[in-house]
């Protein structure tokens, strides 16, 4: 089956080839292969998070000039990023990136000058076009409520402090 998977061949193709089903081919497929992270680090990387499976999110790390992969990790965790590029990336792998681009999740701000002492943070155009506009629907809604509800909104504010 690993021959056939390496052929790049659908899981579905598989399972009918080997007469089992696709959910036993990924089950197999998945416990037999183990991708590695990238040898060599890129001096552009991108950090981002998704949505895996269960629900839960999952961190992935891109060259950001070729949009190759480096590494996908299970969890998001900030310990369990900088375990990893600690564990397999010496530090002047580390130091030799030059740029990390990344939404504008504060809790990888505060480690990347850690791990990458010489990058550049560029937070992406996406993420700042998406605050733009909701800052600006955000005001368009302010500007249309009547003055007494805008009063009230403003008081509700200062009370959670």
């Amino acid at each position: 089956m690993l021959k056939l998977a390496s052929k790049s061949l659908p899981a579905k193709t598989i399972a009918s080839l080997t007469g089992i089903s696709t959910n036993s081919v990924q089950r197999i497929l998945t416990a037999n292969i183990h991708p590695h992270a990238s040898r060599r680090l890129p001096i552009n990387l991108c950090f981002d998070e998704f949505r895996s499976t269960h629900g839960s999110m999952s961190f992935i790390c891109i060259d950001a000039d070729t949009h190759k992969s480096v590494k996908v990790l299970s969890d998001r965790l900030n310990r369990t990023i900088k375990q990893f590029f600690l564990s397999q990336y010496s530090t002047a792998e580390r130091a030799a990136v030059q740029r990390v681009i990344m939404d504008m999740n504060a809790s990888y701000q505060a480690f990347v000058h850690e791990l990458f002492p010489n990058a550049e943070l560029i937070i992406d155009r996406f993420h700042i076009i998406q605050l733009m506009g909701r800052t600006i629907e955000e005001f368009e809604m302010l500007q249309n409520l009547p003055p007494e509800e805008l009063l009230a909104r403003r008081q509700a504010r200062f009370r959670k402090f």
